[in-house]
C-alpha cells in the first residue's frame, strides 16, 4: 500500500514520539537511582535492578511475542504497549515497596516487548524501501530523544519535586500519546498468515542478521554497564545535586549530532557510519576512565565531560545503524527483525546494568568506563569481520509485497 506524504509525516512523526516516550519510560530510573534507593531502602546498585527487571522481561519476550502478534492491526497493538507505559509508571510511583516497583517495571518491559517490533515494521511500510533506512532514523530518533533530553527532563523533575511525580508525568505523557495514536495515526496491517518460524537458524547466520545482534548485544552491555550508573560518573567529575540534570541535558543537547550523523550515512555509507560511531564509543570510554581519576584528584572535571560527551554523540546515531542492517538482511520480517534488535539491546541492557552495579560495588565509578571500552572494542571487532551484516552499501533493498510479508530484492550487478 502507497500512503500519502502527509500520511507518511504523520505516521513517522507519531513513531518519533512513541520511541521517545518508550525509551524515556525504559531508561527513567537511571538519573533516579540514588532517589529510588533511598526511598525503597536498598543500595544503589540494587535499585539498578529497575533497569534490568525491565529489560529481562524484553530479552525473553520480544521474538515470541513479535511473532504472536504479527497479524494484529499495527495500529492498536501500538496503542497497547503504550498504554503498558503508562500503567507501569503508574504502579512504579504508586509505592515505596521495591517488589512493587519491580512488578511495575515488569509491566513497562512486557509492553516494550512488542513495541519495538510493531514500530519496525509500521515504518518500513510507510515509505519506499529505498527509504527505509532514513525512516528507521527518523522513527528512532525519538528513542535518542528519550535518552538525550527525556531523560535529564524527567531527572530534573524528580530532583526537583520526588522521583515519584516524574513517573507520574511521564504516566500522563503516555496516556496522552495512547490517544493521539489512536486519532491520528494512519492504519497498518499486520501480516495476514502467521509466521511460521520455518527460517533456520544457519540462514539467519548466512545473512548477517546473528552478526547484527552480536555486535548489538555487545554494545549494549558496553553500555549500560557506564550508563545506568552515569549519575555516579558525574559524581566524580563534580556534577552533583541539582546541576545533574542540566549537564545531562547538555550532554543530550550535543549528541543530536550523532543522531544527524547516522542519518546522513545510513543508506550511504552504512558500513563506515557504523564503524565510526562504534570506534568512537571504544576511544571516548578508554579516556574517561582516566580523566575520572585525574577529576578527583584535581578537582576538574572538565576533560571527563568532554569525554562523556563524545561517547554519547557517538552512541546516539547506533540504534539507526543496528535496526537498519538487521532489517537489510532480508531473512526476516520487518517486525520479526525489530523484535531480535529488542531483543538483543536489552539483553545487553540486562547484563551491563547487572555487571555494571557489581562493578561500581566493588571497584568505584571509574573502572566502568575501562570494562566498557572493552566490551564495545569486542561489538567493534565483530562489526569490522562481519561483511555480511554490515556491508559497505546496501546490498539489499526491501520490499512489502501485497501480503505484507517481506522479500528481499537483490540490486542490477551494477549496484552491487
Amino acid at each position: 500500500m502507497h500512503y500519502s506524504r502527509s500520511a507518511t509525516v504523520i505516521g513517522l512523526l507519531a513513531l518519533t514520539l512513541s520511541t521517545f516516550i518508550a525509551i524515556t519510560s525504559e531508561l527513567l530510573p537511571v538519573g533516579l537511582l540514588p532517589e529510588i534507593a533511598d526511598s525503597a531502602g536498598v543500595p544503589v546498585g540494587t535499585a539498578g535492578l529497575t533497569v534490568s527487571v525491565f529489560a529481562v522481561c524484553v530479552a525473553i519476550l520480544a521474538v515470541p511475542l513479535a511473532r504472536a502478534t504479527d497479524r494484529f492491526p499495527r495500529k492498536w497493538l501500538l496503542v497497547a504497549t503504550i498504554v503498558c507505559y503508562a500503567v507501569s509508571d503508574l504502579i512504579v510511583a504508586s509505592s515505596s515497596d521495591f517488589a512493587v516497583i519491580l512488578a511495575g517495571r515488569a509491566v513497562g518491559g512486557i509492553g516494550h516487548a512488542v513495541f519495538y517490533s510493531v514500530v519496525t515494521s509500521y515504518a518500513a511500510r510507510l515509505v519506499a524501501p529505498h527509504l527505509v533506512g532514513r525512516a528507521m532514523t527518523v522513527a528512532f530518533a525519538g528513542g535518542s530523544l528519550g535518552s538525550i533530553f527525556g531523560v535529564p527532563i524527567a531527572t530534573g523533575i524528580g530532583v526537583a519535586f520526588d522521583w515519584r511525580t516524574a513517573f507520574v508525568v511521564m504516566a500522563l505523557a503516555a496516556a496522552m500519546l495512547g490517544v493521539a495514536v489512536a486519532l491520528f495515526l494512519p492504519s497498518v496491517e499486520g501480516s495476514p498468515t502467521p509466521i511460521t518460524g520455518t527460517i533456520s537458524q544457519r540462514a539467519w547466520w548466512r545473512a548477517g542478521l546473528i552478526a547484527v545482534g552480536a555486535v548489538n548485544t555487545l554494545l549494549f552491555v558496553g553500555q549500560h554497564f557506564v550508563y545506568t550508573y552515569i549519575t555516579s560518573l558525574l559524581r566524580v567529575a563534580g556534577v552533583t545535586g541539582d546541576r545533574v540534570s542540566p549537564v545531562l541535558f547538555a550532554l543530550g543537547l550535543v549528541s543530536v549530532a550523532g543522531l544527524l550523523a547516522s542519518g546522513a550515512l545510513v543508506d550511504r555509507r552504512p558500513r563506515l557510519g557504523a564503524i565510526l560511531h562504534v570506534a568512537t564509543i571504544v576511544g571516548s570510554l578508554g579516556i574517561l576512565g582516566p580523566l575520572l581519576l585525574l577529576s578527583a584528584s584535581t578537582g576538574s572535571g572538565l576533560p571527563a565531560l568532554g569525554a562523556i560527551a563524545l561517547w554519547n554523540i557517538a552512541f546516539a546515531g547506533v540504534g539507526t545503524f543496528m535496526m537498519t542492517a538487521a532489517i537489510r538482511t532480508g531473512i526476516a520480517s520487518p517486525s520479526v527483525a525489530g523484535a531480535f534488535v529488542n531483543s538483543t539491546s536489552n539483553v545487553g541492557i540486562t547484563v551491563g546494568s547487572a555487571a555494571g552495579g557489581l562493578g561500581l560495588a566493588l571497584g568505584g565509578p571509574e573502572v566502568l568506563p575501562v570494562a566498557g571500552a572493552v566490551v564495545c572494542a569486542a561489538a567493534l571487532v565483530v562489526l569490522i569481520v562481519a561483511r555480511q551484516g554490515f556491508p559497505s552499501k546496501p546490498h539489499r533493498e526491501l520490499s512489502l509485497n501485497t501480503t505484507g510479508s517481506i522479500r528481499t530484492v537483490l540490486p542490477p550487478r551494477s549496484r552491487r
